[in-house]
Protein backbone atom coordinates (compact mmCIF):
# COMPACT_ATOMS: atom_id res chain seq x y z
CA UNK A 1 0.00 0.00 0.00
CA UNK A 2 3.03 2.30 -0.06
CA UNK A 3 2.18 3.64 -3.54
CA UNK A 4 -1.25 4.73 -2.27
CA UNK A 5 0.34 6.44 0.73
CA UNK A 6 2.72 8.27 -1.61
CA UNK A 7 -0.16 9.25 -3.90
CA UNK A 8 -2.16 10.56 -0.93
CA UNK A 9 0.81 12.59 0.34
CA UNK A 10 1.52 14.11 -3.07
CA UNK A 11 -2.16 15.03 -3.55
CA UNK A 12 -2.61 16.53 -0.08
CA UNK A 13 -2.57 20.29 0.52
CA UNK A 14 0.69 21.49 2.11
CA UNK A 15 0.42 24.76 3.99
CA UNK A 16 4.13 25.53 3.65
CA UNK A 17 4.01 25.61 -0.17
CA UNK A 18 0.38 26.67 -0.50
CA UNK A 19 -0.56 23.83 -2.84
CA UNK A 20 -0.09 20.11 -3.37
CA UNK A 21 3.31 18.66 -4.29
CA UNK A 22 1.73 17.26 -7.44
CA UNK A 23 0.71 20.76 -8.54
CA UNK A 24 4.20 22.05 -7.86
CA UNK A 25 5.69 19.31 -10.02
CA UNK A 26 3.15 19.13 -12.86
CA UNK A 27 1.41 22.52 -12.71
CA UNK A 28 -2.08 21.04 -12.38
CA UNK A 29 -4.39 19.87 -9.65
CA UNK A 30 -4.21 16.19 -8.72
CA UNK A 31 -6.77 13.76 -10.12
CA UNK A 32 -9.68 12.66 -8.00
CA UNK A 33 -9.80 9.04 -6.91
CA UNK A 34 -13.41 7.96 -6.96
CA UNK A 35 -14.80 5.44 -4.51
CA UNK A 36 -15.26 1.88 -5.63
CA UNK A 37 -18.60 1.00 -7.23
CA UNK A 38 -18.66 -2.75 -7.72
CA UNK A 39 -21.12 -4.57 -9.92
CA UNK A 40 -22.41 -8.10 -9.89
CA UNK A 41 -20.10 -9.07 -12.78
CA UNK A 42 -16.84 -7.95 -11.11
CA UNK A 43 -14.32 -10.63 -10.22
CA UNK A 44 -13.99 -11.33 -6.49
CA UNK A 45 -10.24 -10.56 -6.54
CA UNK A 46 -10.94 -7.18 -8.17
CA UNK A 47 -13.64 -6.37 -5.61
CA UNK A 48 -11.29 -7.29 -2.75
CA UNK A 49 -8.45 -5.18 -4.19
CA UNK A 50 -10.69 -2.13 -4.65
CA UNK A 51 -12.19 -2.48 -1.17
CA UNK A 52 -8.68 -2.70 0.31
CA UNK A 53 -7.68 0.41 -1.66
CA UNK A 54 -10.71 2.33 -0.38
CA UNK A 55 -10.01 1.27 3.21
CA UNK A 56 -6.36 2.33 2.94
CA UNK A 57 -7.26 5.73 1.48
CA UNK A 58 -9.83 6.25 4.24
CA UNK A 59 -7.20 5.47 6.90
CA UNK A 60 -4.79 7.93 5.29
CA UNK A 61 -7.45 10.64 5.26
CA UNK A 62 -8.05 10.07 8.97
CA UNK A 63 -4.33 10.38 9.69
CA UNK A 64 -3.81 6.84 10.95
Amino acid sequence: MLPWAQFWYNCSWHQSIGMTPLKVLYGRDPPTVIKNKTTFNDLICVKDMLLARDATLQQLKLGM
